[in-house]
């Protein structure tokens, strides 16, 4: 409902894109926690990935080829379409700076690309890494990726390129994935203080990154960082 509202363009609703990160979250625990009940299951992978494309695949593809259809009605260039039906448009977005060669209408799936792809590496991972690694493991992906997205806007200043990226938003996906291994380990009330550290933590972390880095505020704008030296 966010994500929704911030496409009203009202002043009120500038935040509202930060629905998706907190979709991220969600979605990393959600599945993790899956993952983790069913470990020791003999159709582990057959039965994640089996619920996976079931749910997503026909509704999905579905959309792709009603894009395809209105590109060719309306005669929009759709080259980048293996992009799409590979699951890998987010890479492409992010390179042409929001500008892939397919009907503008669908590149929000950019965040779907992001959760398939996620979801071909956190299976292994949870079938594979002792439990006492696990958590640590989650945590180490959780580093990489802000110091990607650190690296990436020094060099570029552009918060637009990084959006997408898959390893941009693998600290988000990966922390609901470590809250999902932790709430396996405690109590309910440990889980709560656990979640208002990481709330308290996260906002102070976010206003501070307002105040120095205004493009945060809008991730859609394109700061070029060398223009301010």
């Amino acid at each position: 409902l966010a994500v929704m509202l911030y496409h009203t363009n009202l002043p009120m609703f500038g935040l509202g894109w930060a629905g998706v990160p907190l979709f991220f979250v969600l979605s990393g625990y959600l599945i993790t926690g899956i993952l983790i009940d069913s470990r020791s299951s003999v159709n582990f992978f057959s039965t994640f990935y089996g619920r996976r494309i079931v749910r997503i695949f026909p509704a999905y593809y579905l959309l792709l080829l009603l894009g395809l259809v209105y590109a060719w009605i309306t005669h929009h260039p759709f080259s980048d379409a293996p992009w799409y039906f590979a699951y890998l448009q987010n890479f492409r977005l992010a390179e042409r700076q929001w500008s892939a060669d397919f009907p503008w209408p669908w590149n929000h799936t950019w965040s779907l690309a992001v959760e398939e792809q996620f979801y071909l590496v956190v299976p292994l991972l949870v079938r594979l890494v002792p439990v006492r690694w696990l958590e640590r493991t989650f945590v180490g992906m959780v580093v990489f990726s802000i110091l990607f997205k650190v690296s990436l806007f020094a060099l570029h200043g552009r918060s637009i390129t990084l959006y997408p990226q898959t390893f941009a938003n693998l600290d988000l996906l990966c922390a609901g994935a470590w809250l999902a291994c932790r709430s396996h380990r405690c109590d309910e009330a440990q889980l709560g203080r656990i979640c208002a550290f990481i709330a308290g933590s996260a906002t102070v972390a976010y206003g501070a990154a307002i105040l120095l880095l205004p493009s945060v505020h809008a991730p859609w704008t394109s700061m070029d960082l060398r223009g301010l030296e």
